[in-house]
């Protein structure tokens, strides 16, 4: 001990000792070089030469156990990060999962209808293509598929009618269920230079004579009568919603085609389509259902039947769908899209030529691609207020300010000629180059489900 004025004192032993302890450990740090030294040597002299590998009875290189353990230990450090990677992967799902509904949330109903139509926009490099999906009207057998029991309920009906009884069908389904074109197909298969087809206001003939017709319907169907009565043809009438105009009101075209069918449906054979809306509307005002010997609903088809029809068309326009890695799609990738589009568009047929033709991209001249659409669906955004105008021009199919003025009266300036323009804003209602109205095509059935559900149609 040194302490300050004094003379230390030395103690040899406390210092001494920890030198002595560190040798020792020293010695026995040698001892075990040597001892693994000699293990090297050994294992070197009895497993290091190749031609152990042959020997069956030994194993080559063989490793000690604290080495396997190392080993283990290593590889559960490696098991214990992959095993914290896949827990991290939820926790990261639940949160961009959390971040998309906060997204959605702030959304308002304009902006989620705005999104929902411009996602099912087409290609407009793709218009060769997308232009056989998107054709409407006749454009041959070769395009039509399914509908087998509907065909043979109508040609039963023309079996009857041709033995003297009443000739009368309605067809109805959703927009694009694909009424008009069966309604052609059954003119052209069973009435061949036997239709008469009316429309408003266009040219028709009948027995080589030459009219116009009006909007008037009980005027035309007497021309028809007074000019064929010695032939039994069939009176085709599509889309029986244009039969309106601001002099003459749907529901009097409608008495006037229901007393011509119970007066001449022994004479002729009438096949009439319309809107299930507009169907299910005349059915709550008249006994509409009645008058005709059978009604024929086409709002739905089979995931086969949608495919078929989906691989025909693209069949038809001579283009090889690829992947991203620009090799032709498999029989099952292209099952899978087909699944997609079937499931959107809630089995409607031309829903799902115009979801599969929204979906598909030009890559070159001969290729296209198949790209998913968003899964968005339409916001609920009706009122009282916009559901009863909206009702009104879905059962229309196509109106005017002008027309919805007369039906709705003063109203119509105080309250509902502001909704429209909003409705028009919004991207739900579009005007035609005539200037009438209709709801965009693009998400007019789901429009029509909506108000289905809230009871409006």
């Amino acid at each position: 001990e040194l302490k300050e004025g004094k003379e230390g004192t030395f103690k040899k032993d406390y210092y001494c000792q920890p030198l002595e302890a560190f040798v020792k450990k020293l010695d026995k740090w040698g001892e075990d070089i040597k001892e693994l030294e000699q293990i090297i040597d050994q294992r070197l002299e009895e497993s290091f030469y190749v031609s152990a590998i042959y020997d069956a009875q030994k194993s080559f290189l063989p490793i000690s156990l604290q080495s396997t353990l190392t080993q283990f230990t290593s590889g559960q450090n490696k098991l214990l990060e992959q095993a914290r990677t896949h827990l991290t992967k939820p926790t990261s799902f639940i949160k961009h999962f959390r971040d998309t509904v906060s997204e959605e949330e702030n959304l308002s109903a304009a902006e989620k209808i705005v999104r929902t139509i411009e996602d099912r926009g087409f290609d407009p490099k793709n218009v060769q293509y997308t232009s056989i999906f998107q054709t409407k009207g006749y454009i041959g057998e070769s395009f039509w598929v399914g509908r087998e029991s509907e065909f043979q309920r109508v040609e039963r009906l023309i079996e009857q009618w041709e033995l003297g009884y009443r000739g009368s069908v309605i067809v109805s389904g959703e927009r694009f269920s694909g009424k008009s074109l069966f309604g052609d197909i059954i003119a052209n298969k069973y009435f061949p230079k036997r239709i008469i087809r009316l429309e408003p206001n266009t040219h028709i003939n009948t027995d080589g004579r030459k009219w116009t017709t009006s909007y008037d319907l009980k005027e035309a169907l007497t021309y028809v009568k007074n000019k064929a009565r010695q032939s039994r043809s069939l009176i085709w009438l599509d889309d029986m919603e244009l039969w309106q105009s601001p002099t003459i009101s749907l529901s009097q075209n409608v008495r006037s085609l229901l007393e011509h069918i119970d007066t001449h449906s022994t004479q002729f054979f009438y096949m009439i389509t319309m809107s299930k809306w507009l169907k299910n509307h005349l059915n709550k005002t008249n006994v509409f259902d009645k008058s005709f010997q059978a009604s024929i609903l086409l709002d739905k088809m089979s995931y086969e039947e949608i495919q078929q029809a989906i691989l025909i068309r693209h069949g038809a326009t001579h283009k090889v769908l690829v992947d991203e890695e620009k090799e032709e799609v498999s029989s099952e990738a292209f099952s899978k899209m087909t699944t997609s589009i079937y499931k959107s568009s809630q089995k409607n047929i031309g829903d799902a030529l115009n979801r599969w033709a929204a979906s598909i991209y030009q890559v070159d001249t001969e290729e296209v691609i198949f790209k998913n659409l968003g899964d968005y669906q339409l916001p609920d955004f009706l009122n009282p207020d916009s559901a009863l105008l909206l009702s009104t021009i879905i059962k229309e199919k196509r109106t005017n300010e002008y027309r919805l003025r007369q039906l709705f009266g003063i109203a119509f300036k105080e309250k509902y000629s502001n909704i429209l323009q909003r409705l028009i804003s919004m991207g739900i209602l579009k005007r035609e180059l005539d200037g009438m109205l209709k709801i965009d095509e693009k998400i007019v059935n789901e429009v029509g489900r909506l108000l289905e559900r809230k009871k409006y149609l």
